[in-house]
């Protein structure tokens, strides 16, 4: 078990530090001034120090441990120490999951770019995010359109192909469960019923138009969207397990 043992000041108030830790070779830091690796044996003055544990894995990632620590004179201590994974801003962002940046970071470097992808300007509706393509090759260059002109366009690769059969894969009208199954291939996992169904509702952009079959033979509320001339948005995003 990785511990840390603390030890009294001596006749000139000073104390003894030992640090044992679950990582050999980890970095061990008082104060912000390097004093080895673990385990490590440090003679500090007595009185309140800030230990840091490090062990890093790349510029982006480390495992990392820090806490306050209080010498007294004559009571020598103890304390478990565990070295957790953390990343810089950079290594967040780099994971490529973008509510766990957005959790950690919600107002970081990154967080415009990611939020534009998500919740496009909102006077741009409906909308699609389209590659475009140049004279003479598809370019990586991307930007929001409406449906209707991104259909006129020449787009990159097969994407022309591929937005016309999404066009016609969700035909008005259509029921909750069908939508569900829309976004759930976009988003490219599954989504929690019930969760689901309150959100389209409470976004309030779908009107029911009568009954239609469902699902088994059962009977099923049919929707139609509101008003086409203006953006579905939602005020958070959508996050794993909904």
């Amino acid at each position: 078990m990785p511990h840390l043992l603390l030890f009294g000041p001596t006749a000139h108030a000073a104390g003894g530090l030992r640090v044992f830790c679950n990582m050999n070779g980890a970095s061990v830091w008082l104060d912000g001034k390097a004093e080895g690796s673990c385990p490590a044996k440090i003679v500090t003055s007595a009185g309140s120090h800030t230990l840091e544990v490090r062990k890093p894995i790349d510029v982006d990632c480390q495992y990392y441990f820090k806490t306050e620590v209080n010498l007294r004179e004559g009571q020598p201590q103890k304390l478990d120490v565990e070295l957790n994974r953390t990343y810089t801003e950079d290594g967040w962002y780099k994971r490529g999951n973008n509510d766990e940046y957005l959790q950690y970071y919600p107002n970081g470097k990154y967080a415009k770019a990611i939020q534009d992808q998500i919740e496009p300007d909102p006077s741009l509706a409906p909308l699609i995010r389209v590659a475009l393509i140049g004279n003479a090759a598809p370019s990586l260059e991307s930007q929001w359109i409406s449906v209707d002109e991104a259909s006129r366009m020449s787009l990159a690769f097969d994407h022309t192909q591929i937005l016309a059969s999404a066009m016609t894969r969700l035909a008005e009208p259509f029921t909750l469960p069908q939508l569900q199954s829309t976004y759930e291939i976009v988003l490219g996992r599954a989504m929690d019923k019930s969760a689901y169904r309150k959100r389209m509702l409470d976004a309030n952009f779908l009107a029911e138009v009568g009954s239609t079959d469902g699902t088994m033979g059962r009977v099923a509320m049919a929707y139609c969207i509101k008003d086409r001339s203006q953006a579905i948005t939602f005020p958070r995003m959508f996050k794993s397990g909904e």
